[in-house]
């Protein structure tokens, strides 16, 4: 695991942005707030970097492809038992790499104005509801943002994303309790195969990392 910032310098950008495709080039012009553009620029040349140094190749010379579902991986050429997920918020990003297993990550920042009662009335199982709506009012921020990153994370390690009603799987919100996968209505035996864990990587940020076999050591590092 690897945690980083995406503020940088003008220079820096130029740097980062010598080593991205012509396609992420194009697509980080797209945007239009210049400081989303440095943090994609920042969060990919990052991700070429990193997944470079794993593969001893230059990271311009990567190659990417996208799955059934949409879920980035390495293009043709590459080693498939890599997998990696990348996911930023508020500033910062969450790289996770992962040697023959998939893997999903998310960080969201916890103080953006969200409609935390409204997500849960439709994005959540019925589990989910009656556990957020259970915990005191000073737990429920932590307990929707660190209920959300694992939901986030286990539907991303799987690629399905958006594809997935969050409805149909439930995962431990309460803050008390570790994170883990607890039910898939879709995929009943889908919690003896999948681990999630919570993740501290900076004040303000809940983050989550999903992988599929058995227990593994995680490490996350501050680039």
């Amino acid at each position: 695991m690897w945690s980083f910032g995406l503020e940088a310098s003008e220079p820096e950008v130029v740097r980062c942005s010598s080593c991205l495709s012509t396609n992420e080039q194009t697509r980080a012009a797209a945007f239009r707030r210049p400081q989303d553009r440095v943090h994609y620029v920042v969060a990919h040349a990052a991700l070429r970097e990193r997944l470079a140094g794993y593969l001893g190749c230059a990271p311009a010379a990567l190659g990417f492809r996208t799955g059934p579902h949409g879920k980035p991986e390495l293009g043709e050429g590459f080693p498939a038992t890599l997998r990696y997920n990348l996911s930023h918020s508020g500033g910062r990003a969450l790289l996770a790499v992962a040697r023959g297993c998939e893997v999903g990550v998310d960080l969201e920042q916890m103080n953006r104005d969200v409609d935390m009662a409204g997500v849960v009335a439709t994005h959540f199982s019925a589990t989910e509801q009656r556990t957020w709506a259970a915990l005191p009012p000073s737990q429920k921020p932590a307990g929707f943002f660190h209920g959300w990153v694992r939901k986030e994370a286990y539907v991303k390690a799987r690629g399905e994303g958006l594809l997935r009603n969050g409805a149909a799987y439930t995962v431990e919100l309460d803050p008390a309790r570790p994170a883990a996968l607890l039910a898939d209505v879709l995929v009943p035996d889908a919690p003896a195969h999948w681990r999630i864990e919570g993740l501290e990587v900076a004040a303000g940020f809940a983050a989550a990392l999903a992988y599929a076999g058995p227990v593994r050591r995680v490490v996350v590092r501050e680039l």
